[in-house]
């Protein structure tokens, strides 16, 4: 166990100037009426450092089990900082007693982890090598010495002794696929040197690596084995590890048979005694997500570059019996982002296939899944019907994403109502999900520069009856994708029948149905 013991705070040295000798530095000891020497205290050890990453250069110690980082002026802040966009307790970063590290977001104007919001109220581990930002770190610019930085970034270091390793978890990849003809004894973590973090999920870390023969740089998701599997790993019992391995492994033995431009694709697969490594292609372009809200709504040839990219690399998952089920802007990756490049020109892939499921056999599933605001009308009945869905549920999200594209909110959200509900309370976003897109989610003014044929899409990618919603081959043949529609604003406010057409028949509109539950 670590010794945490709450001291005075943190000590800092500042490393452009020299330090003073301990002789310089400590004061005298007062002696003893019998002029012996006053016992010592033995010195005691940070267990992290703060390194500012800016000059005036310096390492802040930690000491106490709790760091406050604020505003110049509060007293109860060990690390203060001049400067008004700081907040008062800006943020707080503790240390539990398992050596566990987490920081908590306390601010108006935002901490973040590896270039990452925490978000106000929120809490992030920190991990040594983490670099901490206070104010954003994407904002950036050149200031001279008398004006303040735009942000203030700190490199996080660890200073505590490893513990030991856990126990050794399941081999997972054993009479696998993925050991065939070597792979196992071929692809060790050894290979590959981390670069960064690029984020982190409930299970799973998410870091650039660079093949250290090869020297191409590749996203590595490292999973925790004792976290993903669970309850399954407790007590001698261990008769559902398989089933668990299964599910774990669906992700990889997904992406190893896909090959296209517009989705994520797979490299290699490895184990070690604790974690499970999944190594795929690297793109850096941030996500769709975060450009949106940087960007705000696209124009419409942006749009359609956009969906007719998503539409072909659905359409290619669907023909291969894969069904996503959590389609979603943060799951959209950027191959590259810049402000040369115009929304019409931006590359996307999907990533993310942790709840993809391999699918045919003419059966459906029942398994709740997915992001509530892209939730399919049909995924909702799915928790108290044995009807189930089918991969239908996929075409609804991108409903929803091209609305979001189009508006930069989503169609369905209990604080952004599209319409009065007078004193009446505001339906929930399940009811809202239900009931499907309403004339109220296509007011004049939000839409009145936009075409109708781009209104017209939305409505049958957002038809609540999935026997009546297009498939993605009939999407991909919208005048709207195909550019044959009328120009941008003609008659987008007129009315129009809220119900696409009759439903689809087989031949030229057959979709993949799922097998049976995960």
């Amino acid at each position: 166990m670590f010794d945490l013991s709450p001291m005075s705070g943190p000590q800092e040295m500042d490393m452009t100037q020299p330090q003073a000798t301990q002789e310089e530095s400590e004061e005298a000891t007062p002696e003893l009426p019998d002029e012996s020497p006053a016992p010592q205290k033995a010195p005691q050890k940070p267990w992290a450092r703060l390194i500012k990453m800016a000059e005036p250069f310096r390492v802040v110690e930690i000491f106490d089990t709790q760091l406050i980082i604020g505003r110049a002026g509060n007293s109860n802040a060990q690390e203060q900082i001049n400067d008004e966009k700081i907040s008062l307790t800006h943020c707080k970063i503790f240390c539990a007693p398992d050596g566990t590290v987490r920081v908590l977001d306390q601010s108006s104007n935002g901490t973040f982890v590896n270039r990452k919001l925490v978000g106000k109220g929120s809490m992030h581990p920190l991990d040594n090598g983490d670099e901490l930002t206070l104010l954003n770190p994407k904002l950036t610019t050149e200031h001279s010495a008398h004006e303040k930085p735009t942000n203030y970034t700190y490199l996080f270091t660890s200073l505590l002794q490893r513990r030991a390793a856990p126990p050794s978890q399941p081999r997972l990849l054993q009479g696998t696929s993925f050991c065939s003809g070597g792979m196992q004894d071929s692809c060790r973590r050894g290979e590959y040197e981390e670069i960064c973090k690029l984020g982190r999920g409930a299970f799973a870390v998410v870091v650039k690596v660079r093949h250290r023969a090869s020297r191409r740089l590749y996203a590595m998701k490292v999973m925790e084995k004792r976290r993903v599997l669970g309850q399954a790993t407790l007590g001698r019992d261990r008769s559902n590890v398989a089933g668990v391995t299964e599910k774990i492994l669906s992700e990889a033995r997904i992406l190893k048979g896909l090959d296209h431009p517009n989705v994520i694709r797979f490299h290699d697969i490895m184990e070690d005694d604790s974690e499970l490594l999944l190594v795929m292609e690297l793109v850096e372009g941030g996500e769709l997500f975060e450009y949106v809200n940087k960007h705000g709504p696209f124009d419409e040839p942006g749009a359609r570059a956009v969906m007719s990219q998503l539409l072909q690399a659905l359409e290619y998952l669907h023909s291969r019996n894969i069904a996503h089920r959590d389609l979603k802007l943060e799951n959209i990756l950027l191959v590259e982002s810049s402000p040369s490049i115009p929304p019409s020109q931006l590359q996307v892939k999907i990533a993310d296939f942790g709840l993809a499921k391999l699918v045919g056999g003419g059966q459906f599933t029942s398994t709740f899944c997915g992001t509530p605001q892209y939730f399919a009308p049909e995924v909702l009945e799915s928790r108290s019907s044995t009807r189930g869905y089918d991969s239908a549920c996929d075409v609804w999200s991108l409903g929803v994403i091209m609305y979001i594209l189009l508006m930069a909110y989503a169609p369905f959200d209990e604080t952004r109502p599209r319409w009065d509900t007078g004193n009446a309370p505001v339906p929930s976003i399940f009811d809202q999900i239900r009931a499907g897109v309403r004339r109220e989610h296509f007011r004049a003014e939000d839409w009145q520069h936009l075409s109708r044929a781009a209104m017209e899409l939305v409505r049958q990618l957002l038809v609540v009856d999935p026997t009546c919603r297009l498939s993605c081959h009939a999407a991909l043949r919208h005048p709207w994708i195909t550019g044959a529609a009328e120009p941008t604003g003609a008659h987008a406010h007129a009315p129009m029948p809220v119900h696409a057409p009759a439903p689809r028949g087989p031949a030229t509109h057959a979709r993949a149905a799922f097998s049976s539950p995960p």
